[in-house]
């Protein structure tokens, strides 16, 4: 099928035609499902959220904007779903080493507990901020790709990363101390 993703998004709100909606899935997938693993880090349930979050999508077209991407709004859409999922507290403790893992490769984050709550974390950030990291981090979107599916300048998008991930970092460094506090008075 012909289209931009727009273009397609725009008819598929006027007709609700399943082959449109067929269309815009088969283009999107990929990037849904590549999510969704890395988040999970299992085939099978990635699978479920994404067959989810294409349903939830469909049922909720009249919600889409336009202000972003359709693409954009899978993976928020696709995020939501991983986060409302029964499946959340094994997943959260792996997406949590990982994160830590990369932090440390950037020599950003120390000895840091594999205990901790992404979500919960995530959820402290401002709105855009929680957006950019999750997109950047978790996704894998670039900078550039990042500020052209949100419609915000790069050097925002930018800042938005540095300061979530600043303050996920200083959130672990504050339990650590916290924790060493702790035990010491033990």
């Amino acid at each position: 099928m012909e289209g931009s993703d727009a273009e397609l998004t725009a008819l598929l709100i006027a007709t609700l035609d399943t082959a449109v909606y067929g269309e815009l899935v088969r283009r999107h997938q990929a990037l849904i499902r590549g999510m969704l693993f890395r988040l999970t880090n299992n085939h099978a349930v990635s699978d479920d959220l994404a067959q989810d979050t294409f349903v939830h999508a469909f049922e909720r077209l009249g919600q889409f904007s336009g202000a972003g991407t359709f693409k954009s709004w899978l993976c928020q859409i696709a995020y939501s779903r991983f986060l409302m999922s029964g499946r959340r507290a094994n997943i959260e403790a792996r997406v949590m080493r990982e994160f830590i893992e990369l932090e440390e490769s950037r020599e950003l984050a120390s000895d840091v507990s594999q205990e901790i709550d992404l979500v919960g974390m995530l959820e402290k950030l401002g709105k855009l901020e929680k957006q950019c990291v999750v997109m950047c981090y978790l996704a894998d979107f670039s900078h550039t790709e990042i500020a052209n599916e949100l419609n915000l300048p790069l050097g925002t998008v930018k800042s938005h990363i540095k300061r979530g991930r600043d303050k996920l970092r200083d959130h672990i460094a504050h339990r650590d101390m916290t924790n060493k506090t702790r035990f010491l008075e033990d």
